[in-house]
């Protein structure tokens, strides 16, 4: 069975200074804009420290966790359409007030508005786990350990300092990146199932089967059918 799923937040979102939130998963697709306060959100599609006016896109059952800054932060929270796939993970909301304004009346349009009118920013690349998520998203079938010999790290550095930044280890990261990859091509292509496992680097489609269920709670054939 799949991992539980944590709550999406709804609108307005208040986090006391210094909070600190676990790794966990949303069912749903959804954007967060940062009014006041600072924060780090590491993910499975990197590392973003963000300020008041950036935006972080989620997309269904990406896993994050976060760190907050030293005063508190207030952060408004949009729903996406379910299948919604980010051109990027984060960015830079140009009309935060008009996106505040409109989320009054209608969520959906504040949504919209927030997508026309951002510019997209790439993930933070301080560290080796950060070109780590980032050689993943590229290849979801890297050899880890290949990997971490060419950078001159031992398995014990590698899962150490991968927990330590993304709150996981590597390999489960790489079966969340590859099962997240074929779940949105199973909602938004009409390829067969045979065809994406192959495509996303699993063994075969009974592999597939497995991590996808292990990530959404459903089978790839009870999501095709449902699409």
């Amino acid at each position: 069975m799949h991992a539980h799923l944590a709550d999406i937040p709804q609108g307005l979102q208040r986090v006391t200074a210094g909070a600190t939130h676990a790794r966990h998963r949303h069912a749903g697709a959804y954007a967060a804009l940062v009014l006041c306060g600072t924060y780090e959100e590491a993910g499975a599609r990197g590392r973003f420290r963000v300020r008041p006016g950036d935006v972080l896109f989620h997309a269904a059952f990406d896993s994050h966790g976060d760190r907050f800054g030293a005063a508190d932060a207030r952060i408004l929270n949009l729903p996406l359409p379910p299948s919604w796939s980010a051109p990027s993970a984060g960015g830079r909301c140009g009309s935060v007030a008009r996106v505040v304004r409109l989320a009054a009346q209608c969520p959906r349009d504040a949504a919209e508005a927030l997508l026309d009118d951002f510019e997209p920013a790439a993930p933070v690349a301080a560290d080796w786990p950060d070109l780590l998520v980032a050689d993943l998203q590229r290849d979801p079938s890297l050899a880890l350990a290949t990997w971490a010999v060419r950078r001159g790290l031992s398995h014990e550095t590698l899962s150490r300092g991968l927990r330590r930044v993304y709150g996981t280890a590597p390999a489960k990261l790489r079966r969340e990146i590859r099962a997240q990859k074929a779940w949105q091509l199973l909602a938004t292509t009409t390829l067969g199932l045979a065809q994406i496992a192959l495509t996303c680097g699993f063994a075969d489609q009974a592999h597939m089967t497995r991590e996808v269920v292990q990530l959404t709670g459903r089978t790839p054939g009870a999501w095709r059918y449902r699409a």
